[in-house]
């Protein structure tokens, strides 16, 4: 149960454009009118509800506090369907 509240669906360090993914989702960086953006595939049958959390480089070397999780953002991602 901790596990699943203390890590993100995405992870994205965005000073060096790496993600990580720990959910059952597919995830890639697109670039979009000068920004960078998560294009989120969900290819499985059930809808997913993903926690995003990124971060930069120099920040990720800072611990986080107990209760971080609370404040990641959400993105809905219905079953076979990109967001």
């Amino acid at each position: 149960m901790l596990m699943t509240l203390e890590l993100p669906g995405i992870y994205w360090q965005t000073d060096k454009d790496l993600i990580y993914v720990f959910d059952h989702v597919e995830a890639k960086l697109t670039k979009e009118n000068n920004q960078t953006k998560i294009q989120i595939r969900n290819p499985t049958p059930f809808d997913a509800v993903v926690s995003i959390f990124s971060e930069t480089s120099a920040e990720a070397q800072k611990p986080l506090s107990y209760v971080a999780f609370h404040h990641w953002p959400t993105v809905k991602a219905e079953a076979g369907k990109t967001v």
